[in-house]
């Protein structure tokens, strides 16, 4: 008799080392982990680039700086992935691939500047394809696609998601001069996100 209460004891006191582990996890993935915290900027952006050359090529050359903030006052961010993606007229662009990097708690970085430069085949339709002929500033819309990682002792906490920066991108004149004054413009979360814990 002894010996099943025992073993319904020890049951029970597992039962509740799980439950305490899966809480604990839980307020490390909200304290520690890159809860979507993380705050993306444009900061500047130009085209000394933009015009359609022969068979449906988009012809550019577009640089854009950004900065990363992270408020997160407990844990660094290490970005594993951060590609960007430029799209006019819902036609996507060459992306630019960053290498990892690290962004230090309640600290702000400045990426190495994105420059996305070639042509592309395109079919563009209504307003974007008439601006393109006459305009100079361009509505662009910056596509960046993430995974950032963080550690809480041996746990690994990290979020997959997607942001999205709606740009009003001015073209340079001959004389390396805009038109009109970019302004900076913060990103936003879009589509759904992945994430996990890894001990």
């Amino acid at each position: 008799m002894s010996s099943k209460k025992c073993c319904c004891c020890c049951c029970l006191l597992l039962l509740l080392f799980f439950i305490v582990g899966l809480i604990v996890l839980f307020v490390l993935k909200e304290k520690l982990g890159p809860s979507l915290e993380a705050r993306y900027k444009v900061t500047d952006a130009s085209l000394s680039q933009f015009s359609m050359g022969s068979g449906n090529n988009l012809e550019y050359n577009l640089a854009a700086n950004m900065s990363v903030e992270n408020p997160n006052k407990y844990s660094d961010y290490r970005y594993e992935k951060f590609i960007a993606v430029p799209s006019y007229g819902d036609e996507d662009l060459n992306e630019v691939s960053l290498s990892s990097f690290e962004v230090a708690k309640k600290n702000t970085s400045a990426l190495t500047p994105l420059v996305f430069k070639g042509q592309k085949s395109v079919s563009l339709k209504g307003d974007a394809a008439s601006n393109l002929k006459s305009g100079s500033v361009f509505e662009i819309v910056l596509k960046l696609k993430i995974k950032v990682m963080s550690r809480a002792g041996k746990v690994e906490i990290y979020n997959e998601y997607k942001e999205e920066c709606k740009l009003k991108v001015p073209l340079l004149n001959s004389k390396e001069k805009a038109s009109e004054k970019f302004e900076s413009t913060d990103c936003k979360k879009v589509g759904s996100t992945s994430s996990g814990i890894k001990v």
